[in-house]
């Protein structure tokens, strides 16, 4: 819980949109996803009790770092910026954040100039491979609030926007 409310700080004060929509979730009052402490791992769990680790989330993390500077990497290359369309009053525009994201300039010498993660689940994997891979920016993409939220009690956000730009 010290994590979540560390988040929540941290959220409301550099992303405020996005805090916005995980309490307009949480007055919802409806859970689809838990967290629940099984054979000494935390898990996702749904409703239909589907299990989404099935092992440690944070063994997983460390297996997903284990030498991925030697793993092949695919590289993202921008030509021309992505075209806008017509967005919901007060909704996020997600194609001006990728625009800003791939167009931001690198100021300090990394080995991986940008990373791009497409989920998050628990999210415990986003700090370990930020030590390994030291990038100047993060684009985080979690396309389910719930999720995202639920990663919040074991992710460290912050710590994670201490040396890399997030969007």
């Amino acid at each position: 819980s010290e994590i979540y409310k560390k988040n929540c700080f941290f959220i409301s004060s550099k992303y405020p949109l996005l805090m916005e929509k995980i309490k307009r979730f949480e007055n919802l009052k409806k859970e689809n996803y838990f967290i629940e402490f099984i054979n000494n791992h935390f898990e996702l769990v749904d409703i239909n009790n589907n299990y989404t680790y099935n092992c440690d989330p944070f063994y997983d993390a460390q297996y997903r770092c284990k030498d991925i500077n030697n793993k092949p990497v695919f590289n993202l290359i921008k030509t021309s910026n992505i075209e806008k369309g017509v967005f919901y009053k007060n909704s996020i525009n997600a194609k001006d954040s990728i625009n800003d994201f791939l167009n931001l300039e690198r100021s300090k010498e990394f080995k991986f100039n940008k990373f791009i993660f497409f989920g998050t689940l628990l999210g415990v994997h986003l700090n370990d491979l930020d030590k390994e891979l030291n990038s100047f920016a993060y684009l985080i993409v979690e396309k389910n609030i719930e999720i995202f939220r639920l990663s919040m009690f074991l992710t460290d956000y912050e710590s994670l926007a201490r040396n890399s730009k997030l969007f």
